[in-house]
């Protein structure tokens, strides 16, 4: 998916089960997808982390503007 730069305007975010994702249906529909950078230690995040930060990142760049950079994995 895209990076996490994109949340500023209005839209819905949809999230899938852990194992499953989400229904082939709903990822039809959906205009775009995106993809939370992790460091190499963690493999994935839960659904209710990856919400989390889906909702936070959106609110950031609602309420302070501009998109961010895309993470390039150094420290």
């Amino acid at each position: 998916g895209d990076p996490l730069d994109r949340l500023d305007e209005a839209g819905t975010i949809c999230l899938g089960a852990e194992r499953e994702g989400l229904p082939p249906e709903v990822v039809e529909s959906c205009d775009a997808q995106v993809t939370i950078p992790v460091r190499d230690a963690a493999e994935s995040l839960n659904v209710a982390v990856a919400g989390a930060v889906c909702v936070f990142e959106a609110l950031r760049q609602r309420r302070f503007g501009g998109r961010v950079q895309q993470f390039d994995g150094r420290p």
